[in-house]
């Protein structure tokens, strides 16, 4: 789907996180709450195990990764010849962002929402969630769900 984004999450390489520097409000965001904020970005999103990402070269060209820094040489290098070459990774860098073959890194929430989301998103801002199919939009913004169904 175009425009689409995979959250690809590697829960093994997790394992390490207790020595890696993460803050745990910091592991929280990005590990338990990323799942909310990818939702937020006006885009279709897939669910994947890294894994999935790597064994489909091409399907998807915008990816959320949380914690790559934990993730082992092998993965690493395989997710480089995915994407491209990362950016300098701090031990805590909270996720990498692959946007439209731009890669980047993201430290806080609003720094990840702000890499991945669409125009309309950052319009609607960050307390809209969307729900985006193949043939439909869904918003909510706490107070009003509104739907748009191509037929």
């Amino acid at each position: 789907m175009s425009g689409q984004l995979v959250l690809a999450i590697d829960p093994l390489s997790w394992v390490s996180a207790a020595d890696s520097g993460f803050t745990e409000p910091k592991w929280g965001e990005f590990v338990s709450n990323v799942r909310d904020t990818v939702m937020r970005s006006g885009r279709s999103v897939a669910f994947c195990v890294l894994d999935d990402v790597l064994a489909n070269p091409g399907k998807w060209k915008n990816a959320v990764i949380p914690a790559p820094a934990l993730l082992d040489q092998d993965k690493r290098a395989r997710v480089e010849q995915l994407f491209g070459p990362f950016p300098a990774l701090k031990p805590d860098t909270g996720a990498l962002v692959i946007v439209d073959g731009k890669i980047t890194t993201a430290d806080s929430r609003e720094e990840l929402w702000r890499a991945i989301a669409t125009p309309e998103a950052l319009a609607a801002g960050i307390d809209t969630v969307w729900y985006v199919g193949k043939n439909f939009v869904g918003t909510w913004d706490g107070k009003n769900l509104k739907w748009t169904i191509d037929r």
